[in-house]
């Protein structure tokens, strides 16, 4: 069984990939969202609908870290799904030098989800053998 200081260390935890996660959901707005987010000016409508479209896969990444907080049995998928995406985005960044100001903001806000996505999963698998399957 969990502690009530694991509890609390998992709901902060959720909350703040929640939140890191939430941030491009504006992208959704096109146009100056678009332009604060990235820093980049936005040509032609095929790649803002693409920018908007990563808005809405960002509202999905939320709403899984939102259902963990609420509903303990989704912990791994929240923890896979976050995983994934802040590797994904931080080794493209790595690829991709230089980076302006406004997505090294967002390089810099992924590290802090990745430090957050390691206490997360340590925890899980110290509790791997207390969590019932199909709670």
């Amino acid at each position: 069984m969990t502690g009530r200081w694991q509890d609390s260390l998992w709901a902060v935890g959720l909350i703040a990939l929640a939140l890191i996660h939430a941030a491009p959901i504006t992208a959704v707005l096109g146009g100056d969202a678009l332009q604060r987010l990235y820093g980049i000016a936005v040509q032609g409508p095929e790649l803002t609908l693409l920018l908007r479209h990563r808005g809405v896969l960002f509202a999905l990444v939320a709403g899984v870290m939102l259902l963990a907080l609420f509903r303990p049995n989704y912990r791994d998928l929240a923890l896979v799904t976050g995983w994934i995406s802040v590797l994904s985005f931080l080794l493209l960044a790595a690829q991709s030098d230089p980076l302006n100001t406004e997505l090294r903001r967002v390089v810099k806000a992924d590290w802090v989800a990745l430090g957050v996505l390691v206490v997360l999963s340590g925890l899980r698998l110290a509790n791997r053998s207390e969590t019932p399957v199909g709670d």
